[in-house]
């Protein structure tokens, strides 16, 4: 009977290490979406292992102000991704994120039929929609904590609404800068690169 309750307790003991080796609940954030040159958001998610080698995570992200622009932005980023770990350290996944934001900016515009070019203040609506694969490399930082680093490639789908706009049927003038191709109004279909630094604590 003692030799029975001592190998219980073993095997016991056994799966619990187990559990808490190698399945935890991670909250992170991805350190370059927060200073994103184009539309920058403060993002946390929550991550779940399962099975020993698979994870599935959920990321929150609230869009604000855009530093590089300094321009007052509101809206939000939802995000789902599900992990597949080749070792303890490489891994790939597979990620969906959509986002729904508005903003004030200026864009320049061709007025009526004439080549004159006149700028304006005007709010933007907008829709941004990924779905991606990715590889990425996990690093522990300790008991607790830990890093992610990862690239990848997807598709993305954006909408982009122009509104308060005193002459809204002239022509949008896109350049050739950043801000010309983000505000650009209309659908688009078109391929991105994902790049990432996470850190993240597990629980």
């Amino acid at each position: 009977m003692r030799n029975r309750i001592t190998l219980i307790l073993i095997f016991t003991c056994g799966i619990i290490y187990g559990q808490e080796e190698n399945n935890y609940t991670r909250i992170y954030t991805n350190v370059l979406q927060n200073i994103d040159i184009s539309h920058p958001f403060a993002n946390i998610g929550i991550e779940k292992d399962f099975n020993g080698n698979q994870s599935l995570s959920f990321g929150l992200g609230l869009y604000y102000r855009n530093w590089m622009y300094n321009e007052s932005t509101n809206g939000i980023n939802l995000g789902l991704e599900y992990k597949r770990f080749a070792n303890e350290k490489l891994y790939f996944s597979l990620g969906f994120s959509g986002g729904k934001l508005n903003y004030n900016t200026t864009g320049s515009f061709k007025y009526g039929d004439l080549d004159s070019i006149y700028s304006e203040s005007i709010k933007i609506d907008k829709i941004v929609c990924d779905f991606y694969l990715k590889v990425g490399f996990r690093k522990d930082l300790g008991q607790h904590f830990y890093f992610d680093y990862f690239a990848g490639l997807g598709a993305r789908y954006k909408e982009t609404v122009h509104k308060e706009r005193t002459r809204p049927n002239d022509e949008y003038q896109r350049g050739f800068y950043l801000v010309d191709i983000r505000d650009n109004p209309g659908k688009f279909f078109y391929p991105v690169l994902k790049l990432g630094i996470v850190i993240g604590l597990k629980i």
